[in-house]
């Protein structure tokens, strides 16, 4: 948990998503919002002053046998159709959406889709500016339905309902976090990694933050419009870069480990599963010498690479994150092919074989700069992959036989990040 969350969030510690009742926050927020959207509107919108739509203050709405039968529009189908509440709702109807919906709840929340009935209630009730029966129904929705999407959709509204910048930030934070997979869990994160990056990466940098921002900004990246990646690719590169290559950060997964004597680099990477120049690079050491009593760093890789031919780009994801998109150089017209391939060889200081001719490293003939990842062939007897360039000037570009070349820096940090296997993704 972040720590920058209040006491009231410790119920969100201790259980996260995954693991039970976090909803105990979620109902904590949706109050609070409730109480500021309160100073916003009034309360006496009602007939005679009552919270009740129908003017009778508590007394029960007598069931309406048109509400009652043909519970879904769409020949009753409670897959594919919709809530007659909702249809109510969508033509402007709160009075009589909120009818409909107590009358089909009032059988209980084991109804087809009473999440979504208790989500549009809350809407419905915020449309007739009654706040704290806003929050009664999206209380109860995080207390009976804690996993659903509508929930999901709750707490992105409530972030944007409450003045509270402090509760706003922390509703988006269990919104993305709880609901990622969903469009308003990817606006949310998007929102929540903007508003933290501005506050904790800026003049007072407060690295605490940064493995979250990196998270959150990942899992928003298929949301961003296209013109505004920039900016979001730039802000990863900071907060990603700091976490994964300076000794100091701590990205989710990473440790600790202490050199005994005896322990080469090799064996610790080999005990560890890691490559020995991802030790080397995110411990930021100038040689693969170490002694006893050193503290390395060891940053477990599960990496992934995706190429695209037309934007002569290659991105990089670390653990399921957006880590780096590099420009590349690929092949003329189809030489590149598209699929999906894995890294077999990795070889440093590669010697070219070009037909029957062994070029090696450092002869101004070989052109395939500091580094090789092979993944596989481009024809018989021509492997392909991804490597340095003694012609930087021709990345990005479209000049290859096939391989995909890099500029040497970029090749040799990427080569420091992809195990063996890694998966390479050409489209």
């Amino acid at each position: 948990m972040p720590p920058y969350f209040s006491g009231r969030t410790t119920a969100y510690a201790a259980r996260q998503p995954g693991g039970g009742r976090w909803w105990l926050v979620v109902i904590a927020l949706v109050l609070v919002a409730g109480a500021g959207v309160g100073g916003y509107y009034s309360r006496s919108i009602f007939r005679n002053g009552n919270s009740r739509p129908d003017g009778n203050g508590d007394t029960p709405v007598q069931q309406d046998p048109v509400l009652t039968s043909g519970i879904l529009v769409g020949n009753n189908d409670p897959l594919g159709g919709e809530l007659e509440g909702v249809v109510f709702f969508n033509n402007g109807d709160y009075d009589q959406a909120i009818r409909w919906f107590d009358d089909y709840l009032s059988a209980g929340v084991q109804v087809p889709k009473a999440d979504a009935c208790l989500y549009y209630l809350g809407l419905a009730w915020f449309k007739r500016a009654s706040p704290s029966e806003m929050s009664a129904a999206w209380k109860r929705l995080a207390e009976e339905f804690p996993r659903s999407d509508y929930t999901g959709r709750m707490l992105y509204d409530t972030s944007r309902l409450t003045p509270d910048p402090d509760e706003r930030s922390r509703t988006l934070y269990l919104a993305w976090k709880g609901f990622s997979r969903t469009k308003e869990g990817k606006l949310a994160a998007l929102q929540w990694a903007d508003e933290a990056y501005d506050r904790y990466a800026g003049t007072e940098t407060d690295y605490s933050k940064w493995d979250d921002i990196w998270a959150a900004y990942s899992i928003a990246l298929d949301s961003v419009a296209e013109d505004a990646k920039q900016k979001v690719f730039d802000r990863i590169a900071r907060v990603a870069g700091y976490l994964v290559l300076d000794p100091r950060g701590r990205p989710a997964g990473a440790y600790t480990v202490t050199v005994n004597p005896g322990d080469s680099i090799s064996y610790i990477a080999h005990k560890n599963k890691v490559p020995v120049e991802s030790i080397v690079r995110v411990n930021g050491l100038k040689s693969d010498v170490i002694q006893p009593g050193d503290e390395l760093k060891i940053y477990p890789l599960r990496s992934r690479i995706v190429i695209d031919k037309k934007l002569f780009t290659l991105d990089l994801f670390v653990n399921g994150r957006f880590y780096k998109r590099y420009s590349v150089g690929v092949g003329q017209g189809e030489l590149t092919p598209s699929g999906n391939f894995a890294i077999r060889h990795r070889v440093p200081f590669p010697t070219w074989h070009r037909g029957p001719d062994r070029i090696p490293y450092g002869n101004p003939e070989n052109i395939l700069g500091t580094r090789w990842m092979g993944f596989g062939h481009s024809g018989p007897g021509k492997s392909i992959g991804i490597h340095g360039t003694s012609e930087p000037e021709t990345v990005p570009g479209a000049v290859s036989q096939g391989c995909i070349r890099m500029v040497n820096r970029d090749v040799e940090e990427v080569y420091d990040l992809v195990p063996s296997g890694t998966e390479v993704v050409i489209k």
